[in-house]
C-alpha cells in the first residue's frame, strides 16, 4: 500500500501534469520526477487513467458533466417586462444547467402575485433536456407540502420553449440564514427537522430529490425552510420491480460536494442517495464547512474524496478550523448520527429519513439514538441527564435501580431490535406505501398486497401494545389506512366494506384510550373524529341511513365542540367540513332537504374560509367543487333550479380547472369531474321539469362523464370502484339516448359492468342500479312485444329492490324503482288472467304507498303515493275491471292534484298518463 506522504507526491505531480497542454506533457514529467522512475509510471499510469475516464468511465463523465460552465449557453431573450404566458418578467434571480429562473409577476387583471418561473434557455432545448422539464412538472403537481415550493401554473413560450410557474421563495439558503442568524445548534437541528418532513413526505410519494443542498433549501423571511428545484430528481417504481429502484440509474447532473458515492459512481439511485445528500448539508450546517474534501475539480479528485475518503467527524472538523466549544457539543451523537447518514454503503446507512430525524429528534430530547453502539454507560449518562434535577438528591437509589433495568434490558435486547424492526417496518409499509399510491392508475393489486401483509403485522404488534401509547397510536393509524384500501366508499378500494368497518373499530379500540391519557393531544381528537366519519360514509353506502346518520350526527357534536375551543385549527376545520359533507349526501337519500341542505352549506363555508387562506391549493379547490355539487342535489329537488344550476357550472368550472392544473394523473380529481358532468346531466333530463332543449343536451354531458369513467376503469379494471362508476356513467348514457336499439344495447353494457362489480362487493349503489336497469330493459323489451323478456328483466329486478328496501326503508329510489317494476309485473299477470298473482302485486304496491305517511316527508317521497296508485289502476284496467280501474285512476290524479303546487314536483308524465287512461274509460 502506497504510504500517505507518496501519495501526495504522485497526486501533486499529477495535477500539476493535468494543467500542461498534451505535448508537453512527458518532457515535464521526466524534468519533475528526478530519479525516481517509479515516480514517473505512477504519475503516467494516473494520467492514462484520467484520460481513459473521459471517455469510458461512467462516473468521470457524469462528474464532469456536473463541473461544465452552462453559463456560455445562450439565454433566451429576458428583457424585463417580457411577458411569459399570464406573467410579467422582472429580473433574473438564478441559473443552472437546464435553464434560468426569474421572478415574475401574475399581470392579467385577475390579481397581482409574485412568483419564479423557471425557463429552458436558449440552446437547451434538446429532447434530453424537455424530457427532464416534463419530468419536473409532473413531479411538482404531485408534492403538496409546507415546506416544498409548489407549483402553481406552467405552459410554453410564443416559441415553444416550456416554462414553470412555481412559489416564489424570498429567502436565503438555509445554511447562510443560519450564519446570518447566529442560530444555535438546537435552532439548527430544529431547522434542518423540517427539511427531513420535506423530504420524507417527498419519497412517501415515490420522488427522490438527487440534488439536495444548502442553495436549492431557501429559508424565508418568517424562518420558514423551503425545498426546491426537483429537475434531476427521480420517481420511483412500486410495481414489478425494487420499491426503492428508479427508472433509470443516469447520474449526468449532481452537485459533487452533497452528492452520494453511488451518484458519483453511476450506481441505482435510491432514496439513500438523499439520505447521504441530508448528512452533508447538516454537517455543513452544524460546522460551516463542507463534508468532502476536493481539491481539484477534476474527476479523479471528485471520485476519490467522495468514494473513498472516509467523512471526518464533524466535532473533528470543528476543532480544526478554531471551534473547540462546538467540538464538544458535536462530540458523541451527533458525529454517530452524521457518520451513520453519510456511509459509503447505502445499505449501511439509515433506512429512511424518518429514522434519521428520529435519531435527530432523540438527541433533541437527551434520549439514546440509534446512531449509537448500546452500552450502560452510554444509557445512564442519557438517564442522569434527563432527571438530573430530581435525581441529584437520591441519585445512589435511583442508579441502584438503573441496573437492574438495564441487566433485565440486556436479556430482553435482541428480542426488542427484532421487535422495533417489525414495527418500524409494519409502519411505513401501512401508513407510508399506502397513502402515496392510494390515487395512482393500477394500484389496486398492491393496495391488496398491503391489506394482507398489513394485516398480518399490525395484529401480531398488537398483541404486545398494552401500556404503549406511541404503538397504540401507530397502530391505530395503521388500522385507518388498512380500512380505507378496504371500503373507503368514496375513494379506490377492494370491495370490502366489512373488513373496513372491523378495522376502523380496532383503530378506535387503540385510540381512544390513548386520547383519554393523552388530552392535550388535540390531533389525535381530530383522527377519531374522521374515524367515525368513515363508519358511517359505509353505513349510508351498504348497510342503513339510520347507522350513518347516528355516526354522523355523534361526530359531527364533538366536532363543533371541539371547533368552538379552536375556531382557527386548520386540520380540525377540515375534518369538520368532511363530516358535514358526508351528513349533507345521506340526509339527502334519506329525503331530509332541509338538513341536507344546512349540512352542505356548512361544509361549503368551512371550506371557503381555507380557500380564501390559500386559493392555490387544489385539494380545497376539489372539496368546494364537491359541495357546490352536493347542495346543487338538493337546491334541485326542492325546485330552486335556477340556483342548482349556478352550483353545478362551478362544481364544473373547479373541476376543469384542477384537471388543467397539474392533476391530471390523480384518480381522486378525475372522479371528481365525472361526477360533476354526471351532475349537470341528471338536472338537464329529470323527467317532467326539464325542458326539451335541455333534455336533448343532457346526452353531451353524460357522455363527457362517460369518457373520464372510461379512462378511470382502464387505468385499474380491478378496482372496484372503477367498476362501479363506468356501470353508472354507461347507464347515464342509455337513459339519455332515444333510438331504443342503442339504449338497450347500452343498457345491457352496464349491466355487464355492475355484475361484475357485485363478484367483488354487493353495496347499496350496485344493487340499487342494477335493478334500476333490469326495469328499464323491461320496458324496453315490453314496448318491442317481447312480454316474455320483459318479466323476466322484472322479476329479477324486484327482489333486489324488496332487499334492499329492508336494509334501507328511507331510499325512496329503491321504492320508485320497486314500483315500476311490480307494476309492468302486475300488469302481465293480468293479461295472463293469472288473478291470484294479480292480486299479490296489486297489495305491495298498496302496502309500498301506506307506508308512506309522514306528513312532513319530502315532495320526491309523497309522489310515491299516487305513483303506487297508478300502478293498481293499470293493473284492474289489464282485467278490463272497468269500475274499480277508473276509481283508482281518480285517487291517482287527485294525489298528484295534491302535491303538484309543491317545489321539486316531477311527476308530470304520470300525471298525463293517469288523465289519459281515465279519459279512454269514461
Amino acid at each position: 500500500m502506497m504510504k500517505a506522504d507518496r501519495w501526495k507526491v504522485v497526486e501533486d505531480l499529477f495535477h500539476r501534469a493535468l494543467e500542461i497542454p498534451e505535448h508537453e506533457r512527458m518532457a515535464f514529467l521526466e524534468a519533475n520526477s528526478g530519479s525516481d522512475p517509479d515516480l514517473l509510471r505512477e504519475v503516467q499510469s494516473l494520467i492514462n487513467s484520467d484520460t481513459a475516464a473521459s471517455t469510458s468511465s461512467f462516473a468521470a463523465a457524469a462528474v464532469k458533466k456536473a463541473l461544465v460552465n452552462f453559463h456560455a449557453v445562450e439565454t433566451a431573450a429576458t428583457a424585463p417586462g417580457r411577458r411569459v404566458g399570464r406573467y410579467r418578467l422582472e429580473k433574473e434571480i438564478g441559473r443552472g444547467g437546464m435553464g434560468a429562473v426569474y421572478l415574475a409577476t401574475r399581470d392579467d387583471d385577475t390579481y397581482e402575485k409574485k412568483v419564479a418561473i423557471k425557463l429552458v434557455r436558449r440552446g437547451m432545448d434538446t429532447d434530453f433536456t424537455l424530457a427532464r422539464f416534463r419530468q419536473e412538472r409532473q413531479i411538482l403537481a404531485q408534492l403538496e407540502h409546507p415546506n416544498i415550493a409548489r407549483l402553481l401554473d406552467g405552459g410554453a413560450t410564443e416559441d415553444g420553449l416550456p416554462y414553470l410557474v412555481m412559489e416564489y421563495v424570498q429567502g436565503v439558503s438555509i445554511s447562510e440564514f443560519a450564519q446570518s442568524n447566529e442560530l444555535s445548534l438546537e435552532q439548527r437541528l430544529r431547522l434542518f427537522l423540517q427539511i427531513c418532513d420535506a423530504v420524507e413526505y417527498a419519497h412517501r410519494n415515490f420522488v427522490v430529490h438527487r440534488d439536495l443542498k444548502p442553495g436549492n433549501i431557501l429559508v424565508d423571511d418568517k424562518g420558514i425552510p423551503k425545498l426546491l428545484d426537483f429537475g434531476i430528481s427521480k420517481l420511483l417504481v412500486f410495481e414489478g420491480g425494487n420499491p426503492t429502484e428508479t427508472i433509470t440509474h443516469d447520474v449526468r447532473m449532481l452537485t459533487p460536494d452533497y452528492a452520494s458515492p453511488e451518484q458519483v459512481r453511476g450506481d441505482p439511485i435510491t432514496a439513500g442517495a438523499d439520505i447521504y445528500s441530508l448528512g452533508a448539508v447538516l454537517f455543513e450546517l452544524l460546522t460551516g464547512i463542507k463534508p468532502h474534501r476536493i481539491d481539484r475539480p477534476t474527476p479523479i479528485a471528485v471520485e476519490r474524496a467522495v468514494c473513498e475518503v472516509d467523512v471526518q467527524k464533524p466535532s473533528e472538523a470543528a476543532r480544526e478550523i478554531g471551534k473547540p466549544a462546538l467540538a464538544r457539543k458535536l462530540q458523541g451523537d451527533l458525529d454517530n448520527i452524521l457518520l451513520l447518514a453519510m456511509r459509503k454503503e447505502a445499505k449501511r446507512r439509515y433506512a429512511s429519513v424518518h429514522e434519521l430525524a428520529a435519531d435527530i429528534r432523540r438527541y433533541l430530547d437527551h434520549l439514546p439514538v440509534s446512531a449509537r453502539a448500546d452500552s450502560f454507560t452510554y444509557r445512564t449518562k442519557k438517564f442522569l441527564r434527563r432527571n438530573w434535577g430530581p435525581l441529584s438528591a437520591v441519585a445512589a437509589v435511583i442508579i441502584v435501580l438503573l441496573i437492574g433495568v438495564l441487566m433485565a434490558q440486556r436479556e430482553a435486547r435482541i428480542a426488542k431490535k427484532h421487535f422495533d424492526q417489525v414495527r418500524r417496518l409494519a409502519n411505513t409499509f401501512v401508513t407510508g406505501v399506502h397513502d402515496e399510491i392510494r390515487n395512482l392508475p393500477g394500484s389496486t393489486h398492491a393496495r391488496r398486497m398491503i391489506v394482507n401483509t398489513g394485516l398480518e403485522y399490525l395484529e401480531a404488534l398488537a398483541v404486545n401494545s398494552d401500556g404503549d401509547l406511541d404503538l397504540q397510536r401507530e397502530l391505530g393509524a395503521g388500522y385507518i389506512r388498512i380500512g380505507d384500501v378496504q371500503g373507503s366508499v368514496l375513494e379506490a378500494n377492494l370491495g370490502d366494506p366489512k373488513g373496513a368497518l372491523e378495522s376502523y373499530n380496532k383503530a378506535l379500540k387503540m385510540l381512544e384510550p390513548v386520547a383519554r391519557q393523552r388530552p392535550e393531544a388535540f390531533d389525535l381528537q381530530v383522527e377519531i373524529l374522521n374515524i367515525h366519519r368513515r363508519i358511517g360514509d359505509i353505513h349510508g353506502y351498504t348497510t342503513s341511513s339510520d347507522q350513518a346518520l347516528r355516526s354522523y350526527a355523534h361526530a359531527r357534536e364533538v366536532g363543533e365542540t371541539l371547533l368552538a375551543t379552536r375556531p382557527h385549527d386548520d386540520a380540525l376545520r377540515r375534518s369538520v367540513a368532511d363530516l358535514c359533507q358526508a351528513q349533507g349526501r345521506t340526509l339527502r337519500l334519506a329525503e331530509d332537504l332541509d338538513g341536507s341542505l344546512s349540512a352542505s352549506t356548512r361544509a361549503l363555508d368551512l371550506y371557503r374560509s381555507a380557500f380564501d387562506k390559500d386559493p392555490e391549493d387544489l385539494s380545497i379547490r376539489r372539496e368546494i367543487a364537491n359541495a357546490v355539487s352536493a347542495a346543487g342535489m338538493v337546491l334541485t329537488r326542492l325546485g330552486r333550479r335556477s340556483e342548482a344550476l349556478q352550483s353545478y357550472q362551478e362544481a364544473v368550472s373547479h373541476f376543469e380547472y384542477i384537471a388543467a392544473h397539474g392533476e391530471q394523473q390523480n384518480s381522486g380529481a378525475k372522479r371528481g369531474l365525472m361526477l360533476a358532468y354526471s351532475h349537470v346531466g341528471d338536472f338537464l333530463h329529470e323527467p317532467g321539469v326539464a325542458t326539451p332543449a335541455e333534455a336533448s343536451s343532457a346526452l353531451k354531458w353524460y357522455l363527457k362523464m362517460y369518457e373520464v369513467a372510461q379512462q378511470l376503469y382502464r387505468s385499474d379494471p380491478a378496482n372496484y370502484r372503477g367498476l362501479t362508476d363506468i356501470g353508472i356513467a354507461t347507464m347515464r348514457v342509455a337513459n339519455a339516448t332515444t333510438q331504443s336499439e342503442e339504449k338497450l344495447h347500452r343498457y345491457a353494457e352496464a349491466l355487464g359492468y355492475l355484475r361484475k362489480a357485485a363478484q367483488t362487493n354487493k353495496d347499496l349503489m350496485v344493487d340499487m342500479n342494477t335493478a334500476y336497469i333490469q326495469t328499464k330493459m323491461g320496458d324496453i323489451m315490453a314496448s318491442h312485444g317481447d312480454h316474455q323478456e320483459a318479466v323476466r328483466y322484472y322479476r329479477e329486478a324486484i327482489p333486489t329492490g324488496e332487499r334492499l328496501l329492508l336494509t334501507d326503508p328511507k331510499n325512496s329510489s329503491v321504492r320508485r324503482t320497486l314500483i315500476d317494476g311490480l307494476r309492468r309485473l302486475g300488469e302481465d299477470a293480468a293479461r295472463r288472467q293469472s288473478t291470484a298473482e294479480a292480486r299479490l302485486i296489486r297489495d305491495k304496491l298498496l302496502r309500498l304507498a301506506d307506508e308512506l305517511k309522514d306528513p312532513n316527508a319530502s315532495v320526491r317521497v309523497l309522489a310515491l303515493v299516487p305513483k303506487a296508485h297508478l300502478g293498481v289502476a293499470s293493473i284492474y284496467a289489464a282485467q278490463r275491471d272497468t269500475t274499480a280501474a277508473r276509481q283508482w285512476y281518480e285517487r291517482t290524479i287527485a294525489g298528484f292534484r295534491r302535491i303538484e303546487n309543491r317545489a321539486g314536483f316531477a311527476s308530470g308524465p304520470e300525471l298525463i298518463e293517469a288523465q289519459n287512461a281515465l279519459a279512454k274509460l269514461q
